[in-house]
């Protein structure tokens, strides 16, 4: 009975020796943990600093354009500058031809051909800039006209331009200068006697009698 006893005994220590080493079979080694765990830590480290790198030359990149941006805007608003001038100068020159012409000669027609000269340069330059002048015609417009006086008795709708008194200009929708300009103001219509209430007209007509 004893013998039988000690039998069962060993044969349970036995199995629960097999489980054992059955279970830390099936376990990953802690080294082999620890080295997936470091191989992970220094991919990400790897990827950090590319992105710092990537990030720092950006930054220069920037600095850089900044400091070009800088340099250059004087540079390009001279050269602006000058194409304006360039542009202009052809009028001054028909304008200086002008004066020296009317100066040796008194030829009124002579001197006002020069200066319509130089104002049809001078608006050649601004249209090749994209300088257009603004249409003084038909009904005011707030958004491109100034009125500088109201006319009555034109016989014209109210709003109706009737002169224009300054050029205006404008550079694609944006408006440079408003166009200065008369406008019409029709007057009331006068009532013509005998064309009101008769009942009014012969009140009149008694009183008057009175």
């Amino acid at each position: 009975m004893t013998k039988k006893k000690s039998d069962d005994q060993d044969e349970l220590e036995a199995g629960a020796a097999e489980g054992g080493r059955g279970a830390s079979e099936g376990e990953t080694p802690p080294e082999e943990f620890l080295g997936v765990l470091e191989a992970e830590r220094d991919k990400l480290r790897a990827e950090r600093d590319e992105k710092h790198e990537l990030h720092l030359l950006a930054r220069a990149d920037l600095e850089n354009f900044r400091k070009r941006t800088s340099r250059e805007r004087p540079l390009l608003t001279a050269r602006a500058k000058r194409d304006i001038v360039a542009a202009i100068l052809p009028a001054v020159d028909a304008l200086d031809l002008a004066i020296r012409h009317a100066s040796e000669d008194a030829d009124v027609g002579a001197f006002l051909e020069g200066v319509r000269a130089a104002r049809d340069s001078l608006e050649a330059a601004l249209a090749a800039e994209g300088v257009e002048r603004i249409p003084a015609e038909g009904t005011y417009d707030p958004e491109l006209h100034q009125v500088d006086a109201v006319l009555p008795g034109t016989g014209q709708p109210d709003g109706t331009i009737v002169e224009e008194l300054r050029a205006g200009y404008r550079v694609g929708d944006l408006v440079a200068r408003h166009s200065c300009v008369v406008v019409a103001k029709a007057q009331p219509a006068k009532k013509t006697p005998g064309t009101g209430n008769p009942r009014d007209a012969d009140a009149v007509a008694d009183e008057a009698g009175e």
